[in-house]
C-alpha cells in the first residue's frame, strides 16, 4: 500500500527484461494460488493461503506507461486491479474549514475495521501463517443477479459493444462482484453465512463503475502531443474565448499554444473531428481574417456500459420459491450500509477541467483510442482486493 506508486512501477522487478515474470507472480497472488520461492542458500520454499491486497496511488504520467503496456495488459495483471482517474478538483478546493460530517464518517469506518482486525484470523488447522477463510455461498437471490450481470457483461463484450478493446478486464467484471459482495458481506457481518441478492445488486454497481473506467482508460492509454494540443485549444475555445469564429494568428496570441503554426495544426485537427467549420474571411477580434474557422459549440456526448442492478434484483426476487429466503442486507436491515441506492449505473463522466486532457475531443470511437483523459488530475488510483473470503460459486473476495 502505498501514495507513490512510481517507485513501484520504476522497480528493479518492472523492468522490461523481468516484467513478464513479475506479472505473472502478481497474477497468480491474486488467484490465490501456493508461492514458490527459489533462492540458492535455502533451496525451494512453497507458500500456501496467502492473500494479496495493493492499494497504489501513481502520478498519471507514470501510471500511463503501465496502462499502455500490452504485456501487463494481455497477462492479466492490469484486470486484476480497480483502477480509476479521477477528474481534477484543481480550482474548487476553496473550503478551508474541517468537514466535521465528513471526518465523523471516517472516524466510524475506521472503528469499524479496527473491530474487524481484532478479531482472531481464521487459520488453518496447526500453522499459524497459512489462512482458511470461512466459505461464503450465493443465495439464490444473489445468484440470479450475478448470473445477468455476467450476461449482459459478456454482450458488451462484442463487436461495436462499449467493451470491445476493454476484454481483458470485462472478462473478469462478474469475478470482480462476486469479490466485491463477499467484501461488502463480510463489512456489514463477518459471520454471515451468505452473500444476498440486495449485497450482490450493490458489488454490480460498483463493479460496472470500474469497467467503464477500464474502457475509458483502456481507449485513452497513450496522449500524442498534437491530440493534447488539440483538446487544450477546444477547452480554450469553449470556456474563455468570446466570439464564434477563431483564426490560427489570434488563438497563438491569446490562447494556451503560443506558437501560430501549433495552433493552425490544433485547429485543423479539431476541424477534422468536427469540432470546428472552415469560415474563411470571417471576422475575428474586429477584423476579417483570410484563414478563420466557426466553433461548433455541442457535440453529441459519449455512453458507456450500464447494468439495471435494481431490475435485476427484483426480478431474482420474483424467481425465488425457496421459504425463509430473506433478501435483507447481512446485517439485518435493508440496504448496504451507506453503498447508495440501487439504479442503473452511467459510464463515469465527471465534469472536466481546463488542465484534462482528452477525455472527449471525437465522437468516433476510433479516434477515441488516440488520447488519454486528464492530466490534470492528481493520481491515477489503483487497488486490487485480491483474494480473501470465497464465495460458494469459487469467487473470492
Amino acid at each position: 500500500m502505498t501514495e507513490e506508486g512510481g517507485a513501484l512501477i520504476g522497480q528493479h522487478s518492472m523492468k522490461a527484461e523481468n516484467r513478464l515474470a513479475t506479472c505473472a507472480s502478481f497474477s497468480a497472488m491474486w488467484d490465490g494460488q501456493p508461492l514458490d520461492r527459489w533462492r540458492a542458500g535455502d533451496g525451494v520454499e512453497s507458500y500456501t493461503g496467502r492473500r494479496f491486497s495493493a492499494h497504489t496511488l501513481v502520478q498519471p504520467v507514470a501510471a500511463e506507461a503501465l496502462l499502455s503496456d500490452p504485456m501487463a495488459s494481455g497477462q492479466g495483471l492490469l484486470a486484476g486491479f480497480l483502477t480509476c482517474r479521477p477528474a481534477s478538483r484543481t480550482g474548487t478546493r476553496l473550503r478551508m474549514e474541517r468537514d466535521a460530517e465528513a471526518e465523523t464518517g471516517i472516524a466510524r469506518f475506521a472503528a469499524r475495521i479496527r473491530l474487524l482486525l481484532s478479531r482472531d484470523l481464521p487459520l488453518a488447522d496447526a500453522n499459524r501463517n497459512e489462512l482458511l477463510p470461512t466459505v461464503l455461498s450465493l443465495s439464490p437471490g444473489a445468484r440470479d443477479v450475478l448470473t445477468a450481470f455476467a450476461r449482459e457483461v459478456e454482450k458488451a463484450q462484442a463487436s461495436g459493444g462499449p467493451f470491445k478493446d476493454a476484454r481483458a478486464f470485462a472478462s473478469k467484471t462478474a469475478e470482480h462482484a462476486a469479490r466485491l459482495s463477499a467484501v461488502l458481506t463480510i463489512y456489514a457481518n463477518p459471520d454471515a453465512p451468505e452473500v444476498t441478492g440486495e449485497t450482490m445488486a450493490g458489488a454490480t454497481e460498483i463493479a460496472t463503475f470500474y469497467a467503464n473506467e477500464a474502457a475509458r482508460l483502456a481507449d485513452a492509454a497513450i496522449v500524442p502531443p498534437e491530440v493534447a494540443d488539440a483538446e487544450r485549444m477546444r477547452l480554450w475555445l469553449l470556456r474563455s474565448w468570446g466570439e464564434s469564429c477563431i483564426s490560427a494568428g489570434i488563438a497563438a496570441q491569446r490562447g494556451p499554444l503560443k506558437v501560430t503554426d501549433r495552433a493552425r495544426k490544433a485547429l485543423q485537427r479539431l476541424q477534422g473531428h468536427g469540432w470546428l467549420i472552415e469560415a474563411n474571411g470571417a471576422e475575428v477580434a474586429g477584423k476579417s481574417r483570410k484563414e478563420a474557422w466557426r466553433i461548433v459549440c455541442a457535440r453529441a456526448g459519449m455512453t458507456g456500459f450500464t447494468f439495471d442492478a435494481k431490475a435485476a434484483l427484483e426480478a431474482a426476487q420474483k424467481c425465488q420459491t425457496l421459504p425463509n429466503r430473506s433478501n435483507r442486507s447481512a446485517s439485518g436491515g435493508a440496504g448496504l450500509g451507506g453503498i447508495g441506492a440501487l439504479g442503473t449505473v452511467p459510464v463515469s463522466d465527471p465534469e472536466m477541467t481546463t488542465e484534462q486532457l482528452a477525455r472527449d475531443i471525437f465522437e468516433e470511437r476510433a479516434a477515441i483510442r488516440e488520447f488519454v483523459g486528464g492530466a490534470g488530475s492528481r493520481y491515477c488510483r489503483a487497488r486490487s482486493l485480491g483474494r480473501g473470503p470465497v464465495c460458494g460459486n469459487n469467487h473470492a473476495a
